[in-house]
């Protein structure tokens, strides 16, 4: 004997009273559809804005990280040329690129108008502006030496901004004099240095040109060659600056990056991938118990009718089916639904937050999918309850 015939109805005839107990009880399964939405809609949104959290903290660790490198050649005082200097500034992901000179030891600086009758040591550079903006250097007052000052020769210096507080706040309105060394220099401008900057910087003192410092016996170290790099691409960076800088012999260079915390940012986003994923699930959990909840409501609701079907022989399976078929019409329904609304939130979160939008348009069938399962699922009590329901019973209460 087939199933239909056991069943006492037919596939068709199960699904067709599925669909008219929906939409003749619209109120009701509305519960249905809001339980599945909820639900669906919670994690559809934990899921993405996990991956917009976790892309946003990843961003957020780059922006901290320095992206400055410094690549030198130890004992080798002319390693870096023009040219090769030009190659680096070349490259796509390079934002600055400059040469720097330091001395070898501290020289003796102090202020012709100053108070102050100590010199204050402090190491001397010897660099152009690309270079002191690849280190983070940002003019508080005065001007940075351009182009021109390194052609003429100029004497005249820059100093960061800790230095001048040594110096008693030297001002550089154009007639102020820093002597370096008993060589006098005119004040250009003070710096500070960027959040991702070398604070280094602050204590030194920066000049446009080596041949005045070389004429008082001032000892210099191998010139550095500082590169800012793209946000995101220090690493990269480093490997193509090296190699344009010195194709020949690209490991007698030493090469410094600063330190990615790659550690601490995977721990990071898991643990935080971790807890918003916990949160859709258990709003997922509170939609299908909302759905259950209507759905045993709906069979208390129509105890008669499931007794007269019973009396007229369909049996529990059939009934059991009829019921699962309208949680689970209706979870699909509102899975497809709350996918919608979550990834639309989502959206709108990360606008609001300057985020990453994530999207995922295959969340749509499986929205579905997962809605018609928690449906099925959750009506799955109240179905066993219709089934098992007495006629003579329901009949006379």
């Amino acid at each position: 004997m087939s199933t239909s015939a056991r069943s006492g109805i037919r596939w068709a005839d199960t699904v067709r009273e599925s669909i008219v107990g929906i939409t003749s009880r619209p109120g009701r399964a509305a519960l249905f559809v809001i339980g599945a939405t909820l639900g669906t809609a919670m994690l559809t949104a934990s899921l993405l804005l996990a991956s917009a959290a976790s892309a946003q903290v990843t961003r957020q660790f780059d922006e901290l990280r320095s992206t400055r490198i410094t690549i030198t050649q130890p004992d080798s005082p002319t390693w870096l040329e023009t040219a090769a200097l030009q190659r680096v500034r070349a490259i796509p992901t390079v934002v600055t690129a400059g040469k720097q000179t330091l001395t070898a030891d501290p020289l003796p600086l102090t202020v012709h108008s100053s108070i102050a009758s100590t010199d204050v040591p402090a190491i001397v550079g010897v660099a152009d502006a690309h270079t002191l903006r690849s280190l983070g250097a940002t003019i508080t007052k005065g001007r940075l030496f351009d182009h021109g000052a390194t052609t003429r020769r100029d004497q005249v210096v820059v100093i960061g901004a800790a230095l001048a507080a040594s110096l008693h706040h030297p001002r550089p309105d154009g007639r102020t004099v820093i002597w370096i060394a008993g060589r006098d220099y005119l004040l250009g401008g003070i710096y500070d240095v960027a959040p991702r900057g070398d604070p280094d910087i602050l204590v030194r003192a920066y000049l446009p040109d080596t041949a005045s410092l070389g004429a008082t016996g001032a000892r210099f170290r191998s010139p550095e060659l500082v590169v800012n790099a793209a946000m995101g691409h220090v690493d990269t960076t480093a490997l193509l600056a090296a190699t344009a800088a010195l194709p020949g012999d690209v490991s007698a260079l030493q090469v410094s990056i600063p330190a990615d915390p790659q550690g601490l940012r995977s721990a990071v986003t898991s643990d935080l991938q971790t807890f918003i994923e916990i949160l859709g699930l258990v709003a997922l959990a509170i939609g299908m118990i909302v759905t259950g909840n209507a759905a045993l409501t709906a069979v208390n609701q129509r105890r008669v009718d499931i007794a007269l079907r019973r009396a007229l022989g369909v049996s529990r399976g059939a009934i059991a089916t009829q019921f699962l078929l309208e949680t689970g019409i209706c979870g699909a329904a509102g899975g497809l639904l709350g996918v919608y609304l979550g990834q639309t939130a989502t959206a709108l979160v990360a606008i609001a937050n300057n985020w990453p939008i994530a999207t995922n348009l295959t969340l749509l069938p499986a929205g579905a999918a997962i809605g018609a399962l928690c449906g099925t699922l959750a009506g799955l009590y109240p179905a066993i309850a219709a089934a098992r329901a007495q006629p003579a019973i329901a009949l006379r209460s």
